[in-house]
């Protein structure tokens, strides 16, 4: 696949920036952000954005990657992809991973240019993850590592078992999670052999999983209204069990967070629109919030705070440890506004968020 530079560092012809206005501040009882910027792509956001050294890279409905600085919204470069892209953008060691449909590209973290391409079989449909000089990616039911410096294949695994691997794989301590339907394993991610793989029982679609604390955290989705959704936590070295929590009905949630010894998950239960944190050693439920949120959203945990994307174009922040509403704020209407679907972004005091509309806005959360 080939793939097309189109301008750096200079401002592009059809990417404007918004400053926020006073007008845009919404007010009320309680403390809310201030809208510092929103950044007109030209095209569709069609990924969660990513930070790295000041800068946000996030991918496009039309096949573009967009490098915008994080603190005006201003562009710094942007790359053309011959094909749709597929993936959310990893950032690492001074480049960006990107797919675009059946390859994936690798670009100068600060200058947009091609350094390699790696052609699959297939499109692809997964995050890839990074780890010092390593790539990983999921295609089907085989987990590919390449050298993040060329592009050369290093290893593959497959899933012995012959079924598809689901979501992005979670990197732990040079270890790889990933699932199937009805399992759960642990690969090497220095050679790709594996090391434990544990049941999850039929018919379940499972999430992607996160780790924190020794244990690995996996949202699993119900398959049909016979069974419930759940939220399980594994030993991260043994593959033990250590607890499931049923949300008792199968409405569908969101990939687990994890922080501050907690997971966080959103949607599911007898009120979807629900974020709920649970203890990670014990899977007790601590709190859960009425955010308005869906199980389309991954929360964002930083700073003490949780950021959820929500319904009506609302970005709502709670606290980490009891979940208790700190603001909420409303995009403003008339800007080609869609939902709230991929995960905000947060540093530095700002949170960055698409709309899988035309903008990205940053926020100062703080």
């Amino acid at each position: 696949m080939s793939a097309r530079k189109v301008l750096y560092p200079c401002a592009l012809a059809f990417l404007s920036l918004i400053l926020a206005c006073g007008d845009d501040t919404p007010s009320g009882p309680e403390a809310e952000p201030r809208l510092l910027w929103r950044a007109q792509i030209g095209e569709r956001v069609a990924s969660s954005p990513k930070l790295a050294n000041g800068l946000v890279y996030v991918g496009g409905s039309e096949g573009y990657v967009h490098c915008l600085e994080a603190e005006t919204g201003r562009d710094e470069w942007l790359y053309q992809c011959s094909r749709d892209i597929t993936s959310d953008p990893c950032v690492a060691d001074g480049k960006v991973f990107i797919v675009s449909d059946d390859s994936l590209l690798c670009l100068d973290a600060k200058d947009g240019r091609l350094l390699w391409t790696y052609r699959g079989t297939s499109r692809i449909g997964c995050n890839p993850v990074a780890a010092p000089g390593k790539l990983f990616f999921i295609h089907y039911g085989i987990i590919t590592c390449l050298n993040a410096d060329n592009g050369d294949r290093l290893w593959r695994a497959y899933n012995k078992r012959e079924e598809d691997f689901y979501g992005t794989p979670c990197l732990y301590k040079g270890k790889l999670y990933v699932a199937d339907m009805k399992h759960f394993f642990c690969f090497n991610a220095e050679n790709g052999e594996p090391i434990w793989e544990a049941p999850l029982g039929d018919k379940y679609y499972p999430r992607s999983p996160c780790a924190e604390n020794g244990k690995v955290f996996l949202s699993i989705n119900g398959y049909d209204s016979e069974v419930f959704d759940l939220l399980k936590c594994y030993d991260a070295s043994s593959g033990k069990l250590l607890w499931t929590y049923n949300f008792g009905y199968n409405r569908g949630i969101s990939d687990a967070a994890a922080g501050y010894g907690k997971a966080y998950v959103n949607g599911g239960g007898a009120d979807s629109r629900c974020t709920r944190c649970f203890d990670g050693s014990t899977g007790k439920l601590l709190w859960e919030s009425r955010t308005g949120t869906t199980a389309q959203t991954k929360p964002c945990v930083a700073n003490d705070k949780v950021f959820i994307g929500a319904e009506q174009e609302t970005v709502v922040c709670v606290s980490a440890e009891s979940g208790n509403r700190l603001w909420q704020y409303q995009i403003p209407r008339g800007n080609e506004i869609f939902d709230i679907r991929g995960q905000p972004a947060y540093a530095d005091g700002r949170l960055f968020v698409d709309t899988d509309g035309l903008y990205i806005y940053c926020l100062k959360a703080d």
